[in-house]
């Protein structure tokens, strides 16, 4: 995520290049993986999560326009768009790292997965009620009154101090915050705060998104030094986050990249995909 003495135009050209590369190979492991009958809820996380993350991501690499156009000085650039994306590549893969991905006991990740959906339930709940006149929160509350008998029955989740149990219930929490999932996955959780911290000022339109335009040509649409810099740091953060992911996706599915180089015709980048050869097979008999 550091950044190199390069001119802002010669940084970009590079970090935009290799998100391209990696999003070729993720895109390879998502089809490779695809079609599997999963045995276990982490396996649809992992799958599910990571499809997400490649789309995020090419959705980002499509809003930085190749500097290798020949009217590429006249495109369009637009850095709170691509902050905004940027964003959602962090956040996506907390959520890939922790309910799909990392090594845990079944009862912690049956934890995680409860947790989840007690998550999904109270903020659906709180978003939704002003629309549905009192609905929604019945339906949540009988959810809720079903997932608290059922984390009660589990070993790992009354083995915390309740102090911990209460807080997480109260505050619709993941069983580890982002931090520590980062620090987990072994990224400088520190750095990442930061970084979402320039993110998130672009993508809520604080001052620092609109203070400044025209100082320096930014913030007009058009190709600037002072843009290709946010969006050196948009290419630049995202792309360990996918090519970590893309990895240990690869392996978590036994080899997923193999696979899919075997299918003559397939396109990463076309929707269009060929049949998969493996399709209707087992997760445990990959």
């Amino acid at each position: 995520m550091s950044q190199s003495k390069l001119n802002p135009l010669s940084m970009y050209k590079k970090e935009r290049r290799t998100l391209r590369s990696e999003l070729e190979k993720a895109f390879r492991v998502v089809y490779g993986s695809g079609d599997i009958l999963t045995t276990h809820g982490k396996q649809v996380y992992c799958s599910n999560l990571f499809m997400k993350l490649c789309q995020t991501s090419l959705s980002l690499l499509s809003l930085c326009p190749d500097p290798d156009d020949k009217d590429f000085q006249f495109s369009r650039i637009d850095l709170s768009s691509t902050a905004a994306l940027s964003r959602v590549v962090m956040d996506t893969f907390v959520a890939w790292f922790h309910f799909g991905f990392e090594e845990c006991s079944e009862d912690e990740f049956r934890t995680r997965q409860l947790l989840l959906f007690w998550r999904d339930f109270r903020v659906r709940a709180k978003v939704f009620a002003p629309f549905e006149n009192g609905g929604v929160d019945e339906y949540s509350d009988f959810h809720s009154a079903d997932l608290k008998m059922r984390l009660g029955e589990n070993e790992f989740w009354m083995s915390l101090p309740e102090k911990t149990r209460d807080h997480l219930l109260r505050k619709n929490n993941t069983l580890h915050s982002p931090d520590e999932v980062l620090t987990r996955a072994g990224f400088d959780a520190e750095e990442c705060r930061a970084i979402y911290a320039y993110f998130s000022a672009h993508t809520h339109c604080d001052s620092v998104a609109f203070m400044r335009v025209g100082e320096n040509d930014r913030g007009q649409g058009f190709s600037n030094d002072a843009d290709l810099s946010g969006l050196v740091w948009c290419l630049g953060t995202s792309t360990p986050f996918l090519s970590f992911a893309t990895k240990k996706t690869n392996e978590f599915f036994k080899d997923a990249l193999s696979r899919a180089n075997k299918v003559k015709g397939f396109n990463p980048f076309d929707i269009r995909i060929p049949p998969r050869p493996w399709a209707g097979i087992s997760f445990d008999d990959l």
